[in-house]
């Protein structure tokens, strides 16, 4: 395992400044701790500009209660404490008052998490804790109540939620996986009843393709402009929504044996060229862990020669869609029919029991297919054609959705999309 050497303070000013800057939190609103191995707790300030922190403004609290720094700790200090002695497993706690989760706290529900299987495998267990004053021992002890039970996120009523992690970054993933599907949640249920997953069959979903062998890489200049391309792709899909930093696949192939593709369990907005991976035939590269779709890339490979590029994203609209029995309709915007064409949609499950099939789908380089409850699969003759048809995918379900609270939804007509076909050469 790879030495983490940043220290804890600058590690709260990174992550503090990540909440801050994708909207998910407040000037005045959060706070985020870290608990090193000799008891000390790293604490944002109380009161601070969360959109100007720097490692000067950062607190830390000994165990004996003395206090180092130039601000007052945040006013929770208190809960914080009290998860770390509820759960000593945790070594970081985030609060924060995102919107989606705000919406769910005000209504006193848990998100669910069995819509999608990336979901659910990464929030871990969710629990309600129920309201009392902000900063208030009573709203510690309930919390840390919620945390010796063996909860990973709590949803404060009426606040926002509480976050614990082995690291910053475990709390962090935790928390944006459970804000994106909480908003993925929200516009699925202005279009209907939402399709549920088994956990048995999520557990069956994440069998991982296995390699015969290993291989050592040294990666000719061709392979580090493709790794190069992904991770900047993936921090361009991470920027809009597309993804979210726990999940996201993509690939480039780089000859008629192998490509280049995500690793599992690494932060997509910080992926770099090295965390990803070469896989040629039946091995992969030495001392790496394909994400779960691996099969499914190799098989759209063997079937297609015309392909050199996969994008797997779980979008926030498009998925709405996804966990739902509404189809996503193609025919209400001219450029959604032109790069989309009708979309094909397979049962959950498919990628992993019959990749083959899916792949077969894919009868050029211009398809977006659809797994139900799972992910968005888009392909191209190059990365960009792949990740401009995915955005697109979004941005028309997003409008669709918009468009429901608005009036009578109007279709194209069949002679206006005939019209569309002609003109651009589409099936």
């Amino acid at each position: 395992m790879q030495q983490n050497y940043t220290h804890p303070a600058d590690a709260l000013v990174e992550y503090m400044s990540r909440i801050y800057e994708a909207g998910l939190t407040t000037t005045s609103g959060g706070n985020l701790s870290i608990k090193d191995d000799n008891g000390d707790i790293y604490i944002t300030p109380g009161g601070y500009d969360k959109g100007s922190l720097t490692r000067r403004d950062i607190v830390c609290v000994h165990p004996d209660g003395s206090i180092e720094g130039i601000h007052k700790p945040s006013s929770e200090l208190a809960f914080h404490r009290k998860i770390y002695e509820a759960n000593p497993d945790f070594h970081a706690v985030l609060h924060a008052h995102s919107p989606a989760l705000i919406a769910f706290s005000v209504v006193r529900k848990i998100p669910s998490t069995d819509l999608l299987p990336a979901l659910y495998h990464k929030c871990g267990k969710i629990t309600i804790a129920s309201y009392a004053l902000t900063g208030s021992d009573e709203l510690g002890d309930i919390i840390a109540e919620e945390f010796k039970h063996g909860c990973d996120i709590t949803i404060l009523e009426n606040h926002g939620l509480v976050a614990g992690g082995t690291t910053l970054e475990d709390a962090y993933l935790k928390f944006e996986a459970l804000e994106f599907g909480a908003e993925i949640e929200r516009g699925a249920i202005s279009l209907g009843g939402l399709n549920h997953l088994d956990p048995s069959a999520i557990s069956k979903r994440q069998k991982i393709a296995t390699f015969k062998d290993t291989i050592t890489v040294t990666p000719s200049s061709a392979e580090i402009d493709a790794r190069n391309q992904i991770c900047e792709f993936l921090h361009r899909a991470y920027r809009q929504k597309l993804i979210c930093g726990a999940w996201g696949s993509a690939s480039i192939r780089l000859n008629k044996e192998s490509f280049v593709m995500t690793p599992q369990y690494v932060d997509r907005k910080s992926i770099c060229p090295n965390d990803l991976i070469q896989i040629s035939g039946s091995s992969i590269e030495e001392g790496k862990t394909a994400d779960e779709y691996a099969a499914l890339h190799m098989a759209i490979y063997q079937a297609h020669p015309e392909i050199n590029s996969i994008f797997i994203a779980q979008p926030q609209s498009l998925m709405a869609f996804a966990v739902t029995d509404t189809p996503m309709n193609t025919r209400l915007i001219p450029e959604s029919y032109m790069v989309l064409q009708d979309l094909t949609e397979f049962d959950f499950g498919s990628h992993y029991l019959q990749p083959q099939k899916v792949a077969a789908a894919m009868s050029n380089d211009e398809t977006l297919l659809l797994l139900k409850n799972d992910a968005a699969v888009s392909v191209g003759s190059n990365m960009l054609r792949a990740f401009d048809r995915l955005e697109v995918a979004e941005y028309s379900a997003r409008a669709i959705i918009n468009a429901r609270s608005l009036g009578k939804i109007v279709e194209i007509s069949e002679d206006r999309i005939q019209e569309l076909r002609d003109k651009f050469g589409l099936r």
